[in-house]
């Protein structure tokens, strides 16, 4: 039987407490940017599942996702760049423009069993 993922909601996934406690995850991790991005992929392209985003739609797995998720920065700079809200809060909420890099990273935690959580009380940091 596949396993079936439910990825966080567009408003968990963008909010500063997501992205300062990715930034942990990542810092912890230890991994380079292109270790990071090839972990995804691979994980991703093994899992044997679906994934679910929001009440109604399936995100389709493909080879290219990351690729697609992450655009121009082929470099993947913007794993690097985000490292940097591990210190401290960021300020404000990410751009709707990087939801699927945070679905990615999401799913692929759930389906490590290593879901990211969030502080208890976190959407009052909003």
């Amino acid at each position: 039987m596949s396993q079936t993922i439910f990825v966080r909601s567009a408003q968990e996934l963008l909010s500063t407490a997501y992205k300062h406690a990715l930034a942990i995850r990542l810092l912890e991790e230890e991994r380079s940017r292109m270790r990071t991005a090839d972990h995804l992929m691979r994980i991703l392209n093994n899992f044997d599942g679906q994934v679910v985003v929001g009440k109604h739609y399936l995100l389709r797995l493909h080879s290219e996702l990351v690729y697609d998720a992450f655009g121009e920065d082929m470099a993947f700079t913007w794993a690097t760049d985000v490292k940097r809200f591990a210190s401290h809060l960021p300020k404000r909420r990410s751009s709707v423009s990087q939801l699927l890099r945070y679905q990615i990273f999401d799913c692929v935690y759930k389906i490590t069993d290593n879901p990211i959580g969030l502080p208890e009380g976190y959407k009052n940091w909003e």
